[in-house]
């Protein structure tokens, strides 16, 4: 190296100590037109460009020194971190392995290491990793929060509040090591704890709106609605480009029932970022509350972009807009099993056309489609459709912009629009007869993880309606919730009538024939709940006040829009069962054999 090239290198790091990026890259690239395979120039050169984003140049640079030379730790790392920083984090992998081959105690490198491995989904890997580094040094604070963060994403959660706590011991109070705990605790529901840390990240940073927001959110699920509010709009006085204050802030009003308000609030959430996913389903599922199909059909197909949710890839065919299909049509089931049978409503309608259909829908439903539109071809939803078999194609749940536009449409329904298997319904009813006496067939429960605490009402408040003597009660409950439906019902000296060998959960065929042997079906809002709308049975439907009810329980004289023959009762006050529940009892109470 000439003393012209040590000295250009010399003043480019003087330049980058005094943040004069710019000449410093003039002077390393002229060492580079003197001598391109000058190691220094490259890797210095590489690290600049990336610090001020530019990744592509950064990884061009880096990549030329680890070709001249591989067996250095530190440049493999850096084009390591380059790469990752840049997205690229498979092919980030083998440079840190490499280097990490070379000196296996280099701790950045091993925390960049185990962050990729988060990126990449391995978070038992990166989990192997954080315990090494602190096997080596118990101590390091910032580690225990990496590791804290890995378990909850593993789902560890008592764990991860271990993780957190000693982070709090080493690092003193730390706002967002507690902003964590308390996500913590709201992903074990116990909201109370989750809002005393919240409260704790507050105490140390005053001006945290994150903080605030939190907290409003712990105070929501608390049903403490006015508090909540308060706190969303706390976090908005701090930071007024902060959509989610507003988002959470509309949620909450619209649980107490004032869609306008919550409406407004979406607005100042788009007017911020015109882009916000929520914000647009939102507005689209007020409106569709409201039955103001345009908008609402309009805003529903930002459902494709909704965060944290899987996403979905449409196929590379052009989406069908309505009227007669050009050629063959693929019809692709999304959502869950009772939106698919939702949206499968209009299914009638298209028989007129002649055209091949090709619907792909959730396997457990198939049986029941295939014995009720013979005329259509159905898929395994899990079975992607070859591209060469279709020519436009639309999600279900696009379906209704096209076919119920407005309230008149849902009268073109025909009921029941799905055919159970006649003969097993006929020997199930008969297996369940008993003179002077209803099959009721019960569904408490919801598995929806992000709702089921809102949608689902307490088993134990069904105790006063098993002792109606003009029922017999059937168990339509799968798993943990089914299990206590029967041990309630042995409580109440009531049978709950359970056929052990139907599979609940798998076998919806024989589902809807239970559904379509009973007279009369109370559930809360899940699968059963559809499948019973669609024969057009009689059905009591329970359901939140807002928070926990999906847009699509429209009620028309306390009837359901969907499903006229379910009548739908509503909390009175989010959270509060006992009123809605005392109305159940005196409406099946009224009930009367009428076979």
């Amino acid at each position: 190296m000439t003393n012209l090239i040590q000295q250009l290198i010399a003043q480019s790091i003087h330049h980058l100590e005094n943040n004069s990026q710019a000449q410093a890259e003039n002077l390393l690239l002229r060492v580079l037109q003197i001598e391109p395979k000058n190691l220094p120039a490259l890797e210095i050169l590489g690290l600049s460009k990336a610090k001020s984003g530019n990744y592509p140049d950064a990884i061009g640079h880096l990549k030329k020194a680890v070709k001249i030379n591989s067996k250095n730790p530190s440049t493999l790392f850096n084009l390591a971190r380059a790469l990752s920083d840049n997205g690229n984090y498979l092919e980030s992998m083998a440079f840190f392995e490499k280097s990490l081959q070379l000196n296996r105690k280099d701790l950045p490198c091993l925390i960049s290491y185990a962050m990729t491995l988060e990126h990449l989904k391995k978070f038992d890997k990166a989990l192997a990793i954080y315990e090494e580094i602190l096997s080596g040094n118990i101590n390091l604070a910032d580690i225990w929060l990496q590791k804290a963060l890995c378990l909850k994403l593993l789902q560890e959660y008592d764990l991860s509040l271990e993780a957190y706590t000693k982070a709090i011991e080493l690092k003193g109070d730390y706002p967002e090591d507690h902003i964590g705990k308390g996500n913590i605790f709201m992903e074990l529901e116990e909201y109370e704890k989750a809002a005393f840390e919240y409260e704790r990240a507050i105490s140390i940073r005053p001006n945290y709106a994150e903080g605030y927001s939190n907290l409003g959110v712990a105070l929501e699920k608390l049903a403490r609605f006015d508090d909540a509010i308060k706190c969303f709009e706390e976090a908005a006085k701090l930071n007024p480009g902060y959509v989610g204050a507003y988002l959470n802030k509309s949620r909450v009003v619209k649980a107490l029932g004032d869609m306008d308000a919550a409406f407004a609030l979406l607005e100042k959430a788009i007017a911020i970022d015109p882009l916000c996913a929520e914000a647009h389903y939102e507005m689209g599922s007020i409106a569709l509350k409201k039955m103001s199909f345009d908008l609402g059909w309009e805003k529903y197909e930002w459902r494709w972009i909704l965060p944290n949710l899987p996403k979905q890839e449409m196929p590379n065919k052009p989406l069908w807009t309505g009227g007669e299909p050009k050629n063959r049509l693929l019809i692709w089931g999304e959502q869950g099993i009772g939106d698919q049978t939702l949206f499968s409503s209009v299914f009638k309608e298209l028989e007129g056309f002649d055209k091949k259909i090709i619907i792909s829908l959730n396997k457990k439903l198939i049986p029941i489609y295939k014995r009720t539109f013979p005329k259509f071809e159905f898929r395994d939803l899990a079975d992607p459709v070859s591209i060469n078999e279709f020519d436009e194609h639309i999600p279900i749940g696009s379906l209704a912009k096209y076919f119920r536009k407005n309230v008149q449409d849902f009268e073109k329904t025909n009921f029941p629009y799905l055919a159970d298997d006649p003969s097993r319904t006929t020997k199930l009813r008969d297996q369940l007869h008993e003179p002077k006496k209803m099959i009721c067939g019960l569904a408490c429960n919801s598995t929806n993880k992000m709702l089921a605490s809102d949608k689902n009402f307490p088993i134990s408040m069904l105790s006063p309606l098993l002792q109606l003597e003009q029922f017999k009660f059937l168990n339509l409950q799968y798993g943990e919730a089914g299990e206590k439906l029967l041990e309630l019902g042995q409580a109440n000296n009531t049978q709950v009538h359970h056929f052990p060998d139907i599979d609940l959960f798998d076998d919806l065929d024989s589902v809807l024939s239970l559904v379509n042997a009973c007279d009369v079906v109370l559930s809360s809002s899940n699968t059963i709940a559809h499948l019973a709308g669609a024969l057009g049975k009689r059905t009591i439907l329970i359901v939140p006040y807002e928070t926990g009810k999906f847009w699509y329980w429209h009620e028309i004289n306390h009837h359901s829009l969907w499903y006229p023959s379910i009548r739908v009762f509503t909390q009175k006050k989010q959270g509060d069962w006992s009123d809605v529940m005392s109305e159940v009892f005196d409406f099946m109470g009224s009930l009367s054999f009428d076979r």
